[in-house]
């Protein structure tokens, strides 16, 4: 038996910063070359869309200004566009790579824009209003083709909409950070975003606690022959409607995912949970998985997934805690779902957020399936029309699943102090 001596989560309970400044006379100007980058986003079946995505590159970022964490705000004459993207220290993630979505302003779909104006800073603390000096900034092209819930997504979507974050800056800097080191990222064929975030979680808890899976997590699909991935084994137990990596349809995972626990013999060591779902929490369709209740249990191929009630952002923070992988789906405002792998939680200035990874650039729009999976997502969350909100992906989310290994005994838990930072350390049990 091969022990598995990996730590699972990072619980950031310390070290909060605090501001209340206008704008942070000592943050850094960020000029080209210095690790933030600029694109329009492709859209599949809407190219040139008026969303801009903004990436930084830490490594990068951090040898130019010689600061180890921060946050970064942009501002385009008009709006204050990209609010507090966190950049976050090596100890503390290992996202190198983060993204997130923002508006340029008054662009309208299908133009292309190669350049634009903005004010760019880098701070050791979130601020709670942000304007700037403008540069010029090169704008380039970025692919997005994601989808795979009961809906496909295609065509123009509408942008972000931080309008009800800004109200929300109401308490001191980073809190509650937890984050899950480690978390693969498989290319995914069209329309495969759920099996692969479920594939991408087996192999977390394959990777970092010993969980016994038999496939690999490569790129695949139930028709190859032999069919020897483990997302082309899951399709396969959830049913998936797939002829190619370019063909296929969406699909609901649980059904799946608790027949491939069975098949396997994992569901032995497993406990697996969901929230949200149903008429009451879907928004613009019913993408999670029929009339299935947060409030139920949902039992399949012999296995049982405990139902916990509504979807919070509360839950999906303590799951993470706990050492819990967690695929989440959300519904875009305009159509399409998608699901993902949560990889981390927490609060700026009160504001809850989450970052996560998927293949942002699926088989159709990637032939040679080497582009998309290289950063982790940001999105800040808010309470809007009774359901959680994604801002920064303008969509709902819906439903999400988690599974754990079984604990027995309860796992030891270290407390480890550093440089103001109090980090819990919790161990799983190995199993094989």
């Amino acid at each position: 038996m091969q022990t598995h001596g990996k730590y699972v989560g990072l619980l950031l309970v310390a070290a909060l910063f605090v501001t209340t400044q206008v704008w942070d006379a000592s943050a850094l100007t960020i000029s080209p070359g210095q690790g933030v980058t600029i694109d329009q986003v492709d859209l599949r079946g809407g190219a040139d869309s008026s969303i801009g995505q903004i990436t930084i590159d830490r490594s990068l970022l951090n040898l130019t200004t010689s600061m180890s964490s921060g946050f970064v705000n942009v501002y385009d004459g008009s709006n204050w566009v990209v609010q507090n993207l966190p950049v976050f220290d090596l100890l503390q993630s290992d996202a190198n790579t983060i993204s997130t979505n923002f508006n340029f302003t008054g662009a309208a779909d299908g133009l292309n824009i190669s350049g634009a104006s903005l004010s760019i800073d880098y701070s050791a603390a979130p601020t709670t209003f942000y304007t700037g000096p403008l540069s010029s900034w090169s704008v380039g092209n970025v692919d997005n083709a994601v989808g795979g819930g009961a809906d496909p997504v295609s065509g123009y979507r509408a942008g972000p909409d931080l309008s009800d974050v800004i109200f929300n800056f109401s308490a001191p800097g980073l809190g509650g950070l937890v984050y899950q080191f480690g978390h693969p990222n498989v290319q995914a064929a069209r329309n495969q975003c759920a099996p692969a975030a479920v594939a991408n979680s087996l192999t977390w808890l394959k990777n970092t606690q010993g969980l016994a899976v038999p496939d690999p997590n490569n790129p695949g699909i139930r028709t190859d022959n032999p069919n020897n991935t483990l997302v082309g084994k899951l399709e396969q137990a959830m049913n998936r409607n797939v002829t190619s990596r370019t063909v296929g349809d969406g699909v609901w995972p649980l059904d799946g995912k608790l027949k491939y626990l069975n098949d396997t013999g994992l569901d032995a060591n497993l406990d697996v949970k969901h929230v949200g779902g149903g008429a009451n929490n879907t928004a613009g369709g019913d993408g999670a998985g029929g009339t299935l209740d947060g409030d139920d249990d949902y039992t399949a191929h012999g296995v049982t997934s405990e139902g916990q009630g509504a979807l919070t952002w509360a839950w999906i923070q303590n799951e993470l805690a706990n050492g819990e992988d967690v695929e989440l789906e959300f519904y875009y405002v305009n159509g399409g779902a998608h699901y993902v792998e949560v990889t981390g939680a927490g609060t700026i200035l009160g504001v809850p957020f989450i970052t996560h990874v998927s293949d942002q650039a699926q088989t159709d729009v990637d032939a040679n399936d080497n582009k998309g999976t290289d950063k982790v997502q940001f999105d800040f969350l808010v309470l809007k029309a009774g359901k959680l909100f994604l801002t920064n992906e303008n969509a709902y989310a819906l439903q999400a699943i988690s599974q754990s290994i079984k604990e027995v005994p309860e796992p030891a838990t270290a407390l480890l102090a550093t440089g103001g930072l109090l980090m819990m350390l919790k161990r799983r049990q190995p199993h094989c």
